[in-house]
């Protein structure tokens, strides 16, 4: 028996399994009541390198429901660019409808003016 042992065997694999969690994650949520979306830029050190890039934790409360949606990556922290962000992160997880809230931080606070989220 063959057993190949390299970087990108162990790699694919994992890669695979996670994909199965984070759907098997979103595919077991279920939200009925009205929900809150969160979310609070981050400068974090990339996964691939050294250098600091815009991250963006999104999550969504309830009542007795608590979900991190996701942490995507940013080419930017732009208000346009983070709406955009929430949206599509909103929709993957099909619960657009369910939030009836966001909660902003007090420098979004200041901020909301040049801030415009559009759900369709």
């Amino acid at each position: 028996m063959d057993l190949a042992i390299n970087p990108e065997s162990i790699r694919t694999p994992r890669l695979k399994f996670r994909e199965q969690s984070a759907q098997g994650v979103k595919a077991a949520f279920h939200a009925s009541e009205p929900l809150v979306v969160h979310w609070d830029g981050k400068m974090l050190p990339d996964l691939s390198g050294s250098e600091l890039v815009d991250r963006l934790p999104i999550l969504v409360s309830g009542f007795d429901t608590e979900q991190l949606l996701g942490v995507p990556k940013l080419p930017n922290g732009t208000g346009e660019v983070i709406s955009h962000a929430v949206v599509t992160m909103l929709q993957e997880w099909k619960i657009q409808d369910q939030v009836k809230v966001m909660r902003l931080t007090q420098q979004q606070q200041i901020l909301a003016g040049k801030v415009v989220l559009v759900v369709p």
